[in-house]
């Protein structure tokens, strides 16, 4: 079980007044209009929040595991990432922000801390929060810079090492899919539909694959978002009865 908790971290790792609504099955699906065609200036249209709440189902395959699981997502823009998983009673919860990475697992009762280099040592990954907190959003993977470059509404850029295709739908001007490769491994990140929250377009269909040391698998289907302003809670405290530990290696 702990690997478990600690592999649907890891997938989430590779992979925002108060507005909600349960969503509808059919979304917009991007990436059908042909770019060539459109006389359209280059622009991307970045998400604007301050917290966002997801409800989502999660699909997961890897080698050591096949689950389907319910998951809430908190977000505090660029400044935490909180999740809970729950299967009838809480198993499992998450507490990510730039410095730090915190994991209860109730099931077993131990906690795991580290740092963002803990991680990445121990799943083979190269990420960061930024990287994190864009690919939940559906923003690009990295601010645009002037030495990025632009093609046929596809921006491909460059940083430490990791570089990244993004595709752009030029009618709504919002990233449809990202391509990604490192050292660490290559990523394929597919928004299959979005939906209208808050006057934005926002993914509500995430498919996801990382080919590292092994093969991850992960496709979020939301059932609701919330765009907010305030008033979602980020509560985590690690009993004085767990055991804590190094994150081990998946």
């Amino acid at each position: 079980m702990s690997k478990f908790i600690l592999g649907l971290f890891l997938a989430l790792a590779m992979l925002s007044s108060c507005r909600s609504g349960r969503l509808q099955k059919k979304g917009v699906e991007l990436g059908k209009a042909d770019s060539l065609a459109l006389n359209t200036a280059f622009k991307v249209s970045r998400p604007e929040f301050k917290q966002i709440r997801f409800k989502t189902d999660a699909d997961i395959e890897s080698p050591s595991m096949s689950r389907r699981i319910p998951v809430t997502i908190h977000l505090q823009k660029d400044e935490i990432i909180w999740a809970t998983v729950s299967i009838g009673l809480e198993i499992g919860r998450l507490k990510i922000t730039p410095d730090s990475i915190q994991v209860i697992d109730r099931f077993n009762r131990r906690a795991y801390v580290g740092t963002w280099l803990d991680v990445n040592g121990a799943s083979g990954l190269d990420l960061n929060f930024q990287l994190l907190q864009s690919l939940l959003v559906g923003d690009l993977p990295f601010d645009l810079e002037e030495t990025d470059k632009v093609e046929a509404w596809n921006i491909i850029q460059e940083r430490f090492g990791r570089k990244f295709i993004t595709k752009v739908d030029p009618t709504v001007f919002k990233p449809f899919k990202i391509n990604g490769k490192d050292t660490g491994g290559e990523l394929e990140l597919n928004y299959q539909k979005f939906v209208q929250e808050k006057d934005q377009l926002l993914p509500s269909l995430i498919s996801l694959i990382w080919k590292g040391k092994s093969e991850m698998k992960l496709e979020f289907s939301h059932s609701r978002i919330e765009v907010m302003d305030s008033g979602l809670s980020f509560s985590f405290s690690i009993p004085s009865s767990y055991k804590i530990e190094r994150f081990p290696g998946l």
